[in-house]
């Protein structure tokens, strides 16, 4: 378990598009009708700010996940927020996404956070058992961003994870 640097941006790139590579085609639980699910622009002002976490194994980055620190002014708690979260297919049931989650608790706990947060799609069922199991709770719905990249309606599940 580590902090991503600017050396790790593209390994995270082809990870995360890697691993949400089930959210298209037609198989379950498909919804998007492209391949393309993160730009490394968009993942690289988080490795910059040191708020990638990665699990490796040798040379190899099996899992990753990115977050902020949002709230903590004018009386708001401070709460972390994840996402992208991706582990590599085959070493999903392996414990790396719980071993990242474990990291980023330590870590938000330190800061002062109250909870971890995120969003997950809807359509994502495979998903929220581990997140359930992991002490995770609905906590709302919101829209999703671009629904133009979608092959059906979706929305999020937003979910927590007090400290």
């Amino acid at each position: 378990m580590r902090v991503a640097t600017a050396a790790d941006c593209a390994a995270v790139f082809r990870l995360c598009n890697t691993a949400y590579h089930a959210e298209s085609g037609d198989t379950p639980p498909a919804f998007k009708k492209t391949t393309r699910f993160l730009l490394t622009a968009e993942i690289l002002p988080n490795i910059e700010a040191r708020r990638v976490l990665l699990c490796t194994s040798g040379a190899q980055t099996l899992g990753c996940l990115s977050y902020t620190l949002e709230g903590g002014v004018e009386g708001a708690p401070l709460r972390a927020h994840f996402g992208p979260f991706a582990v590599l297919p085959e070493a999903q049931g392996r414990g790396v996404g719980s071993a990242l989650l474990g990291e980023l608790a330590r870590v938000a706990r330190a800061a002062g956070c109250v909870s971890l947060d995120a969003e997950v799609v809807n359509h994502r069922h495979d998903i929220f058992c581990m997140y359930f199991a992991l002490g995770f709770r609905v906590v709302g719905e919101g829209a999703f961003p671009a629904p133009e990249r979608c092959t059906r309606a979706c929305h999020f599940v937003c979910i927590r994870r007090a400290l």
